[in-house]
């Protein structure tokens, strides 16, 4: 019987480190759980419609926050975006932005709501309580 040489050694255990690194892989991949589609909550034992609605912000909006235990409601507003951290190179032009110094931290993630008379208003995240589409004017 002839001997491997060393180098025929070496190929050989590469081989087969390349395939049980393949297998261990397969193995892995596999035993993850399969994502499945989003299950709609149950409502009185029975499940909701299964339709998955987006928010359609180009419309108004009457918000409802809950500040210091009392409810605001500001009506017939668009919701326009967030406060954050500003991206370089695309700071905001007309003043001071509160979000690009770091004293002024407590405002990040705030909604940004234009107010039916044009106003802004910056409203914390954890004061919003839902919002209900603006009856037409």
């Amino acid at each position: 019987m002839v001997s491997p040489s060393p180098r025929q050694f070496v190929v050989a255990a590469g081989l087969l480190g390349f395939t049980l690194g393949i297998i261990v892989t397969l193995f892995v991949r596999g035993s993850r759980p399969v994502v499945t589609e989003v299950q709609p909550p149950e409502i009185g034992g029975q499940k909701a419609p299964a339709t998955v609605r987006e928010i359609d912000f180009t419309k108004r909006y009457d918000v409802y926050c809950t500040f210091f235990e009392k409810e605001k409601v500001f009506p017939g507003c668009k919701v326009v975006g967030f406060t954050g951290p500003e991206a370089k190179g695309h700071e905001p032009s007309g003043g001071l932005s509160l979000t690009s110094r770091s004293d002024y931290q407590h405002f990040n993630r705030w909604l940004s709501l234009e107010l039916g008379d044009g106003r802004m208003a910056y409203i914390p995240p954890s004061a919003l309580r839902y919002l209900e589409t603006a009856k037409a004017p």
